[in-house]
């Protein structure tokens, strides 16, 4: 489906719980890329039932703020979609600081026709360890070899977005995988694919790999798939170190 002339092109979505620390700058760097790639754009930050500042240091920006009460990220990134206008959906992470070449590649992607959905692969904005390495390192290979985007920073159109039903709110972490799927899946009936980019690694923060709560989830997810739909088993997702 051909995108619209009168909306924007792009809505990029921001779940945040709790993220004074980080979400001016996150802001302030997703502002420079819209007026990089010169594109009509929104930012749409989701206060999922913060209890800090997050909301004012937002408003303070001049971005608009969704509250989403229940808090879960699949509902946060679903409540933020449902208001945008744009053609084509951002979902960044409130830690993540993506370049203007992360959207013009997905943008000339998806205004082809021929790609429904995406992500890139990450880098971490500090030097870690060996073992935290070794982690990206199979995290991003994982992300290629299965086309799965990590809600670090995914993007999808509209139109497939709402073929999928957005993200499952069954679950309360691995939502981005399954999104993942579900876009794969559908654009493979609509002859449409699903593009990991490893051109241009998104930058994230390396606070991912500081707490140990981040391990144990993933062996969770990994052991018990079906943890995941237990807010019990992904608390490192839900409170704010």
């Amino acid at each position: 489906m051909a995108p619209s002339d009168s909306a924007n092109t792009c809505s990029i979505i921001i779940p945040a719980y709790n993220e004074e620390a980080v979400i001016a700058q996150t802001i302030l760097n997703l502002q420079y890329c819209l007026e990089q790639i010169e594109e009509r754009g929104e930012i749409i930050v989701v206060d999922n039932n913060s209890s800090d500042n997050t909301a004012d240091i937002t408003r303070g920006l001049g971005v608009k703020v969704v509250f989403e009460h229940r808090n879960q990220i699949a509902r946060a990134r679903n409540a933020g979609a449902k208001q945008a206008k744009g053609d084509f959906l951002f979902f960044v992470d409130a830690d993540t600081t993506p370049m203007p070449e992360n959207f013009l590649f997905a943008i000339s992607q998806m205004k082809t026709g021929k790609v429904c959905a995406g992500g890139s692969t990450v880098r971490l904005d500090k030097e870690m360890g060996f073992f935290v390495r070794s982690l990206v390192a199979i995290s991003n290979r994982t992300q290629e070899s299965k086309s799965i985007a990590l809600g670090t920073f995914c993007y999808c159109t509209k139109y497939s977005f709402d073929g999928v039903g957005g993200f499952n709110e069954k679950h309360y972490s691995a939502e981005d995988v399954l999104f993942s799927r579900a876009c794969r899946e559908w654009g493979a009936r609509c002859q449409q694919e699903f593009y990991i980019n490893n051109e241009y690694p998104v930058m994230t923060s390396a606070r991912k790999f500081e707490h140990p709560g981040r391990i144990a989830l993933q062996l969770a997810i990994s052991l018990i798939p079906f943890s995941t739909r237990f807010k019990i088993f992904s608390g490192y997702w839900y409170k704010r170190f």
